[in-house]
């Protein structure tokens, strides 16, 4: 059983009816489940459940595996496909989907089916994708709605349904309201920072100590600040498409055009698309500007040791774990 996002809410439950069902009436008797739930289905690397079963399979462990349809069991290209059902096969597993029937490999034309299929599903996947990257940067152009996938820190996102532009269907639109209590924090770090004897270790050891908890939860680290306090959103700035993402495709930021990618290609700094101060804004405009120019001058300031010392890299830092030098 699998879904993609958290959208297709009732997406497992119809696919474990319908395979209950299917069960039932073909005398099937299910031994164990396996469930892949918010993951796309060609992220087979993060597919844990996916990956422990077509292990068992290849080792003779399981002996049939049912599906609702093919794209549920994974949208990879059929290069992909033979990488995880050959050795299973071969292992005497037999594999059926309720829409697609038994997967076959003893003729010619079962393995030319079976391709067809496979990347029939796939390239929807890459179709997908084109559509999305071109949404997206019609929607930065525009400066319409909260352009990040996650909401920053001193934030919460208000999602609607609205009338897309063609008047014909309705979509999905982000909105970025302050969250007045974290946005206190979110000042009270600029504030800390900003001050003559201000550090990026020391403002995390001050949040550490009041316990406050860090975005993802958990405690404060010098990175999560360093990316807070550049941060152009707190200044009401709109920024989007700051690198090249995306597994099939991506925005040229030149040109804005969407581009193809491979999925081996690694993100890699582009020209991002920005409004400046239309966004909800936390921090003002003087703050802002200091906090940047001491952010250049401090890193300027420091020098790293020429030598190694005996114990760098064996101590941490208590607070944020960090290596102390």
């Amino acid at each position: 059983i699998r879904m993609s996002t958290a959208k297709q809410d009732t997406s497992p439950e119809r696919q474990r009816r319908e395979i209950n069902k299917y069960c039932k009436e073909h005398g099937y008797v299910i031994d164990r489940e396996f469930s892949d739930l918010g993951i796309s289905g060609d992220r087979t690397e993060k597919r844990k459940d996916f990956l422990e079963m077509m292990r068992l399979a290849a080792a003779g462990q399981i002996k049939h595996i049912l599906a609702y349809d093919n794209s549920r069991l994974g949208r990879f290209n059929s290069l992909e496909m033979g990488k995880y059902y050959s050795p299973a096969i071969d292992a005497g597993c037999v594999i059926e989907t309720i829409a697609d029937g038994f997967y076959k490999t003893d003729e010619s034309i079962d393995r030319i089916k079976n391709v067809f299929v496979q990347e029939t599903s796939h390239e929807k996947l890459v179709t997908m994708s084109r559509d999305v990257v071109s949404g997206l940067t019609r929607a930065a152009k525009a400066g319409v709605g909260y352009p990040g996938m996650q909401t920053p820190f001193g934030y919460h996102r208000k999602v609607d349904r609205v009338r897309a532009a063609d008047g014909k269907r309705n979509k999905w639109a982000a909105e970025l309201i302050i969250d007045e209590d974290k946005a206190r924090t979110v000042r009270w770090i600029f504030k800390e920072y900003n001050k003559l004897d201000g550090s990026i270790r020391g403002v995390v050891g001050k949040l550490n100590a009041k316990g406050i908890p860090a975005p993802r939860g958990g405690k404060w680290r010098s990175t999560t600040l360093q990316v807070i306090l550049r941060n152009r959103l707190y200044r009401g700035d709109y920024v989007w498409g700051k690198k090249q993402w995306g597994k099939y495709h991506s925005r040229d930021g030149e040109s804005n055009n969407v581009i193809k990618r491979r999925k081996s290609d690694k993100n890699t700094k582009t020209q991002p698309i920005i409004h400046e101060g239309i966004m909800p804004r936390i921090i003002d405009e003087d703050t802002w500007q200091t906090t940047q120019r001491l952010l250049e001058e401090r890193k300027r300031s420091y020098t790293p040791p020429k030598n190694i010392k005996p114990l760098s890299g064996i101590l941490f830092c208590s607070d944020c774990g960090q290596k102390m030098r």
